[in-house]
């Protein structure tokens, strides 16, 4: 009996180094991340893929954000067809929307079966980061939506 107990720990112990070693790695790239979400945000086209996979749905949402001179533009696409084209969305928003996607990327692992995931995307690289926190009060696809839509 006492020999199954020490197992046990042991295995727990190992497998706690496991999540510390991936959480670590998972920090480590955040500044690497940031440049590239900053490198996006100065392009002329952004992709933006909000991904919610849980025990009972799964949905996506993608936008697309166009520059134009000094203005900024935002469609919405379902099932592969633009929903709405062309609003107009001020750089206020556009300012907020990068401080949610970078502030996501310091999101702690949560331990919820839904899996928030949101990648933002250019023409030449992408980024994305998983929020499996369950957060009702800050759920970043919710900020996200209400500032697109």
């Amino acid at each position: 009996m006492k020999f199954i107990i020490i197992i046990l720990m042991l295995s727990f112990n190992l497998y706690g180094q496991t999540i510390k070693f991936v959480e670590k790695g998972y920090h480590d790239s955040i500044s690497k991340k940031t440049s590239i979400i900053d490198s996006i945000f100065n392009s002329d086209s952004i992709c933006i893929i909000l991904n919610s996979n849980g025990c009972f749905h799964n949905t996506t949402a993608i936008y697309i954000i166009k520059k134009e001179k000094l203005n900024y533009f935002v469609a919405y696409i379902d099932k592969n067809k633009i929903t709405s084209k062309n609003k107009k969305i001020n750089e206020n928003k556009i300012q907020f929307l990068k401080d949610i996607i970078i502030n996501g990327l310091s999101i702690d692992k949560g331990l919820c079966t839904t899996k928030n995931i949101i990648s933002i995307s250019d023409k030449k690289s992408s980024t994305f980061f998983i929020d499996d926190r369950c957060s009702k009060n800050d759920d970043c696809i919710d900020k996200i939506n209400n500032l697109l839509n």
